[in-house]
């Protein structure tokens, strides 16, 4: 993971007001696997980012349901979708990483655990 990355998933993570804590949570990850992405002090496997990513997604629309002004978070220009990934390119995890998306995908229906990846 290039350390833009990491500085942006931090930057996202700020923006959004959620603790690593409270990230680490949503992910299903240990806060010290948050902490260490975070800080590049590894390189994270693309399910890993998969993970962080879609607690971040799932953070953010739970603000924006709870009625959180948006307009200032990042997206997506290509689809619209709140910015969880690499800022210079300007766009999500879906789009950055298609391969990963269809990870999340499956495992959201049932179709792959962590242990198949």
């Amino acid at each position: 993971m290039h350390l833009q990355q990491a500085t942006e998933l931090l930057r996202i993570r700020k923006t959004l007001r959620i603790s690593a804590a409270a990230l680490a949570r949503r992910a299903g990850l240990d806060v010290k696997t948050i902490a260490n992405v975070e800080q590049n002090r590894h390189r994270p496997r693309a399910f890993t980012l998969t993970l962080i990513w879609e607690g971040l997604r799932k953070e953010a629309e739970r603000k924006r349901l709870a009625g959180a002004d948006t307009s200032a978070w990042p997206r997506c220009t290509k689809c619209g979708d709140v910015l969880i990934a690499d800022g210079q390119d300007c766009l999500c995890a879906d789009c950055i990483d298609p391969a990963a998306a269809a990870i999340r995908r499956a495992v959201e229906v049932g179709e792959a655990t962590r242990g198949d990846l």
